[in-house]
């Protein structure tokens, strides 16, 4: 789900969330399952990998709901950038540098130094906009969000107690990579994992996180930071 404003990526977050809730319920049934088996001393083997494998997959479907904001987040901070900024020389030192750095690091197009020459032009930046493809493979974490804040030189994102500091991400992140690169089954990572009651609270961490992601990047484009000061409007 492709986002083209941070209302409609808030529209998103909040249908992943229900979508994720629905989920849970369905974990919680199989959870009243099993102890009704087990009260009857029928336990049924299916009902156990069931639940097993399900709570697992919960880390993966977080995974991606955490990728998928932080990816259209930092999309949105880009293409505002380009969009509001008529020139180079309008944009705050930080950025200034931070563009510069992504010269070094692209194969330059055709033309791009004759802009760079010429007091390096809106098109300039538009041809260094960032490639979504670029921003993350398989590692989301705290650290790595707070670092490409950074090169857009939002430093006012700090992750709080009501976050767990952030610390839910890496936990996500380390769960998720052990899944899909087969270092562990489904059924043996459930037995290090939580129940559907904590799940639940870690993920309404995890959603505050993102939702206050998106704030602070929604106020930094709100508010021009990205512009020198002269040029403030």
């Amino acid at each position: 789900m492709e986002a083209s404003t941070f209302d409609e990526l808030k529209d998103n977050l909040r249908t992943q969330d229900y979508e994720l809730k629905q989920y849970l319920e369905l974990i919680e049934h199989l959870e009243h399952l099993e102890k009704i088996a087990i009260r009857k001393k029928h336990k049924s083997e299916q009902i156990n990998i069931q639940l097993k494998i399900s709570v697992s997959s919960c880390y993966l479907l977080f995974y991606n709901i955490i990728e998928h904001v932080c990816r259209e987040s930092f999309l949105l901070v880009d293409a505002s950038i380009c969009e509001h900024t008529q020139d180079y020389s309008f944009l705050n030192l930080h950025l200034k540098g931070e563009y510069l750095k992504r010269i070094r690091q692209i194969t330059l197009k055709p033309g791009i130094f004759d802009l760079l020459k010429n007091n390096i032009l809106i098109n300039a930046i538009k041809e260094l906009k960032i490639d979504k493809k670029d921003l993350f493979n398989g590692n989301i974490s705290n650290k790595i969000i707070s670092a490409q804040l950074g090169k857009f030189g939002i430093t006012n994102f700090k992750p709080d107690i009501n976050t767990n500091g952030g610390a839910d991400l890496d936990r996500i992140k380390q769960i998720r990579n052990e899944l899909t690169h087969g270092e562990k089954s489904f059924v043996e990572m459930q037995q290090e994992l939580k129940s559907s009651a904590q799940i639940e609270d870690e993920w309404e961490r995890v959603r505050t996180y993102l939702e206050d992601l998106i704030e602070v990047c929604d106020q930094a484009i709100h508010q021009r930071y990205f512009l020198a000061d002269s040029c403030d409007e």
